[in-house]
């Protein structure tokens, strides 16, 4: 069994403005072992996902609920401390707020994102 929490953010970055997105997973996942392999899959809840705008792109805020979703990971183990792996994530997010830049109507944000994803994960054990 494995528990974690992180903190994910991703960034638009443009000359004249950005676009940043943040959120804190809280990770509950259980996994079978094979030797050098484990699989295993779990929940995430996300905590106070947010989508905010400057520069430009200032005026552009959302909030959106806590939500929770589901994950699934496939680790390659290396000398029973260290973990390389792929991770697939999925997670609904509802919208709390939206506040808009009437300028920027193409930077509208969506009122029920559904998200997935796959990413990389590297984890020690102490």
């Amino acid at each position: 069994m494995e528990l974690s929490a992180s903190y994910k953010f991703s960034t638009i970055a443009a000359q004249n403005g950005d676009i940043d997105w943040n959120v804190l997973p809280l990770d509950a996942l259980v996994f079978y072992r094979m030797p050098n392999v484990r699989l295993g899959g779990g929940l995430t809840y996300h905590l106070g996902p947010t989508l905010s705008g400057s520069g430009a792109a200032s005026g552009l805020n959302a909030k959106y609920d806590d939500a929770l979703g589901f994950v699934l990971q496939a680790d390659y183990v290396l000398r029973n401390r260290f973990n390389f792996g792929l991770r697939y994530t999925s997670v609904n997010y509802k919208a709390n707020s939206i506040q808009t830049n009437p300028a920027l109507a193409a930077t509208t944000p969506a009122q029920n994102p559904k998200t997935s994803g796959f990413g990389f994960v590297f984890s020690m054990s102490f």
